[in-house]
C-alpha cells in the first residue's frame, strides 16, 4: 500500500499488488521460458492538473480568466490486467517471443471543456475567446493486444523483427465527463481511444564485416480505427 498527497482527498492508501510465475524448459540448444502475471498500477494525478490556473494577457479585454479550474476530488488512474507469453531461444542463433496482456483503465484523468468567454483583441477590432478546462476522472477504458518480437543471427548478418496489434476501447463514459460543452469531445462507449493504430511492426537488417556495418530499417503503422464497428 501507498499513501500519495496527489491521490486526491477522498483516496487514503492506495494498493497495487502484482503476481507473476515463470516456467523453463531446456532441450539441447533450446529453451522455451512460460510466463504469466496479473498486476495493478497507479498513475497519480500531478499537482498541476489539479490546481486552478488563471491566464493574464494585455493582449485582450478582459484580460485574464480561470483557464482551468481547480480539481481537489481527482482521483488517480487505476490499471490492472493479466498478461502472459511464451520466449523460445535457440542458443544464441535465434529468438521469438510472444506476448498477450489484457488491461483495463479505470478513472482515466481528461481534461474537458467547462466553459468560453467571449474576449477582445486591443490592437485590433476581432473576437476570440477564453476557455475554461477541468481536470475529470472520465472514463474506464480496455487495452487488450499481442506483441511478438524475433530476432536471427545469420554469418554477419542480423536480423530482427517486431509485430503489435492493439485495440484500445472505452467501456464506459463517466458522468462527471457528460458535463460541458463539447461533452469529453463528443467520444462515446464502444470508440476507439486516441485513434491508436491497431497493427504496427518493425524491420531491422544489419549487416557488420571488419569496419563496414550497413543498417536496413523500416517501420509500419496501420490504420487507426475510429469507431466500433472498425
Amino acid at each position: 500500500g501507498e499513501r500519495n498527497p496527489n491521490y486526491g482527498r477522498d483516496h487514503r492508501i492506495d494498493w497495487t499488488p502484482t503476481n507473476g510465475l515463470s516456467y523453463v524448459i531446456e532441450y539441447r540448444d533450446f529453451t522455451i521460458k512460460l510466463l504469466g502475471s496479473y498486476g495493478r498500477s497507479t498513475r497519480p494525478p500531478t499537482p498541476d492538473q489539479r490546481r486552478s490556473v488563471i491566464s493574464v494577457s494585455s493582449e485582450f479585454v478582459p484580460g485574464s480568466h480561470e483557464t482551468q479550474l481547480e480539481a481537489p476530488s481527482l482521483k488517480p488512474e487505476r490499471t490492472s490486467g493479466p498478461q502472459g507469453g511464451i520466449e523460445l531461444y535457440y542458443g544464441s542463433r535465434g529468438s521469438l517471443t510472444v506476448n498477450r496482456y489484457v488491461q483495463t483503465v479505470e478513472d482515466l484523468i481528461q481534461a474537458i471543456l467547462i466553459d468560453s468567454v467571449s474576449r477582445q483583441w486591443t490592437v485590433f477590432p476581432s473576437e476570440s475567446w477564453w476557455f475554461t478546462t477541468q481536470n475529470r476522472n472520465v472514463a474506464k477504458i480496455r487495452n487488450h493486444g499481442w506483441e511478438t518480437t524475433a530476432s536471427w543471427n545469420l554469418w554477419r548478418m542480423v536480423i530482427k523483427g517486431t509485430y503489435s496489434w492493439t485495440d484500445s476501447r472505452i467501456l464506459n463514459i463517466h458522468p462527471d465527463a457528460m458535463i460541458g460543452q463539447n461533452r469529453w469531445f463528443g467520444l462515446r462507449a464502444g470508440d476507439s481511444y486516441q485513434f491508436i493504430p491497431t497493427h504496427t511492426a518493425n524491420f531491422v537488417a544489419s549487416y557488420s564485416w571488419r569496419g563496414t556495418s550497413m543498417t536496413l530499417s523500416s517501420n509500419w503503422r496501420g490504420k487507426a480505427p475510429q469507431s466500433v464497428n472498425q
